[in-house]
């Protein structure tokens, strides 16, 4: 009888208790710990089976964190630098809520496109200075003015040959092609790195066919002599690439 009545003590105490649970941890924090190595531990690793859902008890997909409309949802970072997403009723955001520059990278390399927080964005630099700017390959100048690149101009001179020779080894060299003029006239007169024509000089628009020729200029170190050959003769080139 003893045992009987110890026994019936023990299932009403837990029914007591069992009947608190819901209020005790309906609106409460839960902090996981365990208890080895040491009571003061934290799980290392925390395995979910399914899904987790954090400001929502209906998680769709394996990690779904719900917010108010316009609210940060994950944000990574080291107690200073801090990035992260949120959504609200225009669109979804991906960025740096610290003033840092956003950076994005492949193949865990190093950054291959930069997001400034002036605005600025480089491809392949993560040091734009111009509104929009890609990286020169090796062999070009980068010209530029202010906020803006206009584009890649090949330093030295290419040797010589007919203006599709000129026009077809820009392309499948660099995926490049002849400057224009107004691109060409630009990159010499304001970088005196950029090697001077020593003759003539093929340039991209004009592409006439033998009848009238295709543009070119130079002549003697000039920048101010555009003329046009037959496209079959043989010119110097160089290529440009634009941005």
């Amino acid at each position: 009888m003893l045992k009987k009545f110890f026994l019936s003590l023990v299932f009403l105490f837990a029914s007591v208790m069992l009947s608190f649970i819901p209020s005790l941890f309906a609106d409460e924090t839960i902090t996981i710990t365990t208890y080895y190595p040491s009571p003061y531990g934290s799980y290392q690793d925390l395995y979910v089976a399914n899904k987790l859902g954090i400001g929502t008890t209906s998680p769709t997909y394996k990690l779904t964190v719900q917010t108010a409309v316009g609210s940060w949802g994950i944000v990574q970072t080291d107690g200073t630098r801090m990035v992260g997403l949120f959504v609200d009723a225009n669109a979804g955001y991906l960025g740096t809520r610290s003033n840092d520059n956003l950076e994005f990278f492949t193949n865990n390399g190093a950054a291959q496109m930069t997001l400034l927080t002036n605005g600025n964005v480089g491809i392949g630099t993560t040091a734009p200075t111009a509104q929009f700017e890609r990286a020169c390959p090796a062999g070009f100048t980068n010209v530029k003015a202010g906020n803006n690149q206009l584009g890649c101009m090949q330093t030295a001179l290419q040797g010589s040959g007919t203006w599709w020779t000129a026009a077809n080894t820009c392309f499948t060299t660099y995926g490049a092609r002849l400057a224009i003029y107004s691109e060409w006239y630009v990159a010499l007169n304001n970088y005196s790195a950029i090697a001077r024509p020593t003759g003539w000089e093929w340039l991209g628009n004009g592409d006439y066919y033998s009848t009238e020729g295709c543009s070119m200029v130079g002549s003697g170190g000039s920048i101010t002599n555009p003329d046009t050959w037959p496209c079959s003769q043989t010119a110097n080139y160089r290529c440009w690439l634009p941005r």
